[in-house]
Formats: structure tokens, sequence, C-alpha cells
């Protein structure tokens, strides 16, 4: 596996989910890092899967990253799985180390896209075995947008290690207790603090809810280049005391737990990590109708969709939800058991066999 990092996001812990599914399915996995290593190497390392950096930043290394090839050549893999931010370069290179399979994934899109992206793309394209999108939707971009043929595209859903996301309420309580917030409706989100996670309108929509209901708390968990924007706009709306910052987090588990509802306000997703997390733990969730949501949840049947992300459609649900609970109950309910039969690690991890060969 090639990645930019193993910071904490949905495209590094699918990364370590699916090398952790693959090690015990009895491959021997490896993932090599070109930026940095970041905190989610540790998982690998503790399970006994190497993790390599190997530095190979800007353009230029996206046609002639040398030290990648070198490592590559070392390594004699059968197969280089690349993902989002390294697709160029990591497939080249395999390719010219003699690798024979490589298959990339892509996970979603940037918040705008570079003007050279699309000949980039296509270029990319030339240079992989298979071709992956997490989600229908992104599987059509490449094709509508980018010009890929669909026949060169298989659409593989993201999974979780659902056996990490259980009910434990005596946990809720001590996570609920350690945040100090065992007496408010917590509503929450886990993502990263970029804009194409919406996150100035689920602020603003949660100013709405607590105007209907003061006992309302906002937990923001994740890091990213918005969190001061986003620090500025909690208190120009006078929200301090009501919306925490919890930054990166390693035990997104016990966050989900914490929580009695979830929002997801994304502006485009491929197939949400943190929205299987929510819903395998068993917490009602509301998502905005971009990317795989719709489907993930049912088309409604499994929590609420949005009209838009507008701010006011999201303060409408969220009131919606807690003024009519049992429904949304009855609904998290349901998820939970959708998640474990249809977005299971090893689910994932049997489809990417195919595509590996093995």
């Amino acid at each position: 596996m090639i990645v930019p990092t193993l910071e904490v996001g949905g495209m590094e812990t699918m990364t370590v989910s699916l090398a952790g599914s693959l090690k015990r399915a009895g491959h021997d996995v490896g993932v090599t890092c070109l930026n940095f290593r970041g905190p989610l190497a540790s998982r690998l390392l503790d399970v006994g899967i190497r993790v390599s950096l190997v530095r190979a930043p800007g353009l230029r290394s996206s046609f002639w990253a040398p030290g990648l090839v070198r490592h590559l050549r070392t390594l004699r893999p059968d197969v280089v799985h690349t993902h989002s931010g390294v697709w160029g370069r990591a497939c080249r290179a395999a390719q010219m180390a003699g690798v024979d399979t490589t298959v990339h994934t892509v996970h979603g899109k940037l918040d705008s896209d570079p003007f050279y992206d699309i000949v980039l793309k296509r270029w990319e394209a030339r240079h992989s075995t298979h071709i992956v999108a997490v989600s229908e939707a992104l599987e059509q971009d490449l094709v509508d947008r980018v010009g890929l043929r669909p026949q060169n595209i298989s659409v593989i859903e993201n999974g979780i290690d659902t056996a990490t996301f259980i009910d434990d309420p005596a946990d809720r309580q001590r996570m609920r207790e350690e945040l100090e917030i065992e007496d408010r409706m917590v509503i929450g989100v886990v993502a990263r603090l970029a804009a194409v996670k919406n996150l100035h309108a689920l602020i603003t929509a949660f100013r709405d809810v607590m105007a209907r209901m003061p006992a309302a708390y906002l937990l923001l968990a994740g890091d990213g280049p918005l969190w001061p924007d986003l620090s500025t706009h909690v208190a120009r709306l006078g929200l301090s005391g009501a919306v925490r910052f919890l930054g990166t987090r390693n035990d997104t588990p016990r966050i989900h737990r914490a929580l009695d509802l979830f929002v997801l306000p994304s502006l485009a997703e491929g197939t949400s990590i943190s929205l299987l997390e929510a819903m395998a733990s068993r917490t009602p969730v509301i998502a905005t109708p971009v990317g795989n949501n719709a489907k993930v949840l049912g088309h409604g049947k499994l929590g609420r969709l949005t009209r838009s992300p507008a701010a006011s459609d999201l303060a409408q649900e969220m009131l919606a939800v807690i003024n009519d609970w049992e429904p949304s109950v009855a609904k998290a309910s349901a998820a939970q058991a959708a998640v474990k039969q249809h977005y299971s690690v090893d689910t994932m991890r049997a489809h990417y066999e195919q595509l590996y060969g093995k």
C-alpha cells in the first residue's frame, strides 16, 4: 500500500483497516508513506505490519521518483495498491520497479481540482492495472469528467472493522463524564476540518438548534486547515460555551459512543468512513445527499437525509430528529445491522483480493 501519510482521516483509516484484514487473511503487507508517517502508523506496527517512509514530494515526482523505485525494487511486491494523492508517482514507480499489478483507489475529490487535473488523471490511469472508485458517484465522475472508460473502473465501497464499534453503555458514560457532557444533547461529527466538510454550515445550523434546545452541545473531532476560521465562526455566533473542538483523536469508537446524534454535512463524499462508524455505533445519523450517503443510508430508511447542505436544511433535520426521537433510534438499530452485513472490512478485503489476483 502506498499513501501520502497515515494521519487520522477516512482514507488513511480505510488503508489501515484493509491492511490489517489482509494480514489476518495470510498476506504479507506493508505500507509506504510518501510525505510523513502520522499517528495511524502505530496501529499497523502494533500488529506487525511494516511502515516505511520514502519521501517523494512535488509534481515532478509524479514522473520520476527514484527513491521510491529503489524501495519497490528492494521489496519486490506482487501488488502495489495506491491511494488518492499518490496515484501517478506510485504507479509509475511500481511499473519501473517491475511490479506486474498496480491497483489505485480514488477516495474522493479535492476541495478544488488543479487546472491540469483531467490531463494528469488520464496519464495516471495509463499506469494502473486496475482503478477503483469507492462510490458510484466517483466512478461516474471519472467517466464523465475525466473521460476514463467505465470497463476500466471497479466500484468497491469502503468497509470498517465493525467489531471495534460496539455498544458499551459503561464506556459511553465514562466518555461523557470525561468530556463533561453528561446532561447534554450531544451532536457531533468526526471529520477533517476542511472546506468540503461544510462545517461552517453545521455550526450555523447548531445555533438554530440551540435556540430551541439550550442543553444541546456540539463536538467536532478532527484537525485541518479550517480550525482557526471555524473557531472564529463559533465565537462570532456566541457559541463558545456549547461547541468543543477535540482535535485529532485515536479513540473514535469512544467519540461515536458519546454522541446522541451524528451529523455529516459534507459537500462531497465517497463512501464516508465516519458515517459507517456512526452507524456501526448505533448512533442516529443525518447526512447530506452527496456521494454514496444516500445509498449507505438506504435512501432514508437507516438515517435522515437533508434536502441540501444548507444550514437551514441541516437545522431542520436536527430539530426533526430531536423532536421525534424514537423513529431515529429504530433506524439506528437497523443501520447497525446493515453496516455489519454490507460494509465490513472483510467484505471489502475480499473484493480487493479479486483485483489483486490472489
